[in-house]
C-alpha cells in the first residue's frame, strides 16, 4: 500500500497549529519537539493525549505511528480507529490511508466500496493519489461499472497533479485510444515523462511508436527498445529480436535475434517462442 501522509507533513501541521495559538499549545509544542527529532517514542504520548482531544491532525498522526510502528508497537486495527477519526474530521491524508487500508484489507475487513467512498472524499480534495485509485476502479470495473471514459478523466487529474504512477497508464489509454480518442502526441509527452521516472515499459512503448507510428525516428525507437530490452523487459526483448531478423534498421543477424527472442521467451513471451522457431 503507497504510504502518502508523513510524519514530516503532519510536523508541519502541528506546527502551523502552535503558531496560530490553538488549544492545548503545550502538548503541540512537546509533540512538534519529539517528531523534530525522530523520537517517536516520547512523541506517542503528547499526540495521544491531542488525539483523544479531538485533535484531527493528532489522530491522523498517531494512526500513522500504529500503522508503521513508529514509538509504539505495530497495530493496523489501532490504526484505523485513528485514521477514521481523523478521516471524519476532513483530514484528506487519513481519508486516502483509510481508503488503502480498506481496499486491502488491512486492519480492516476489506471493503471495496468503502474504499471508493473514501477515495472519492480524499480526491474531492486534491489528494492525486485517490484520483489515481479512483481511475483504476472505473478502468477495472471494481465496485463501479467499467468506464473508460471516467478511467481517463481520473487518470488525467492524477496526471496532471504529477501522480507518477498514473503517467504510463495515462499514457497507454492516449496510445490506444482508450476512453479517449487515439492521440500519439498526447502518448508520446505522457511516456517520456514516465520513462523520466524510469518506466522501461514506456521506454518499450514510446520506442514502438517511433518505429512504427506516425511520427517515425526509427533510430531513435530501437535506441528506446534496446534501453527496455536490456533492463529485462520481454516485449521489448522480442521487438529487438524482430528488429535484427528483418534487418531494416539493424543489419541483419540471425544470431543476435535468437538471443533476444530466447530472453524474451524465458519470460514466457509466447510470440517470441514462435518466432525462435521461424528463424533460419
Amino acid at each position: 500500500m503507497k504510504q502518502k501522509t508523513t510524519l514530516i507533513s503532519l510536523l508541519l501541521a502541528m506546527a502551523l497549529l502552535l503558531i496560530q495559538g490553538m488549544v492545548f499549545a503545550d502538548d503541540i509544542e512537546e509533540a512538534t519537539q519529539y517528531l523534530a527529532q525522530k523520537q517517536y517514542d516520547k512523541a506517542y504520548v503528547p499526540i495521544k493525549r491531542l488525539a483523544e482531544k479531538g485533535n484531527a491532525v493528532a489522530q491522523e498522526a498517531l494512526g500513522e505511528m500504529y500503522y508503521l510502528g513508529r514509538g509504539i508497537k505495530q497495530d493496523p486495527a489501532e490504526a484505523a480507529k485513528w485514521f477514521r477519526k481523523a478521516a471524519n474530521q476532513g483530514r484528506e491524508g487519513a481519508q486516502y490511508i483509510l481508503g488503502a487500508l480498506y481496499e486491502n484489507g488491512i486492519g480492516v475487513k476489506q471493503d471495496l466500496k468503502e474504499a471508493f467512498r473514501l477515495y472519492r472524499m480524499a480526491a474531492s480534495q486534491g489528494v492525486g493519489s485517490a484520483e489515481l485509485r479512483i481511475g483504476q476502479f472505473y478502468l477495472y470495473g471494481m465496485v463501479v461499472e467499467e468506464n473508460h471514459a471516467e478511467a481517463f478523466k481520473w487518470h488525467l487529474k492524477a496526471a496532471e497533479r504529477n501522480e507518477k504512477e498514473a503517467y504510463f497508464i495515462l499514457a497507454y489509454l492516449y496510445d490506444f485510444g482508450v476512453g479517449i480518442k487515439a492521440d500519439e502526441s498526447q502518448a508520446e509527452k505522457w511516456y517520456q515523462k514516465a520513462i523520466e521516472d524510469g518506466s522501461i515499459k514506456a521506454a518499450y512503448r514510446l520506442g514502438y511508436i517511433y518505429v512504427y507510428g506516425k511520427k517515425r525516428q526509427p533510430e531513435k525507437g530501437i535506441e528506446l527498445i534496446r534501453k527496455a530490452a536490456e533492463a529485462g523487459y520481454h516485449d521489448a526483448q522480442g521487438a529487438l529480436g524482430f528488429e535484427y531478423e528483418r534487418g531494416l534498421y539493424l543489419d541483419k543477424d540471425f544470431a543476435k535475434a535468437r538471443e533476444w527472442y530466447q530472453k524474451s521467451a524465458a519470460q514466457g513471451n509466447e510470440q517470441a517462442k514462435q518466432m525462435l522457431q521461424s528463424l533460419p
